[in-house]
């Protein structure tokens, strides 16, 4: 892959990441058993 495929890759995975952060601070309402 080339580095700035990559680098794009990582920016999305960080974003991604930020997200479920944000994902987690809410009730689970639909995933709880």
């Amino acid at each position: 892959m080339a580095p700035a495929s990559f680098r794009m890759f990582v920016e999305n995975s960080e974003e991604a990441a930020s997200i479920d952060d944000q994902l987690d601070l809410l009730p689970r309402n639909q995933t709880a058993p």
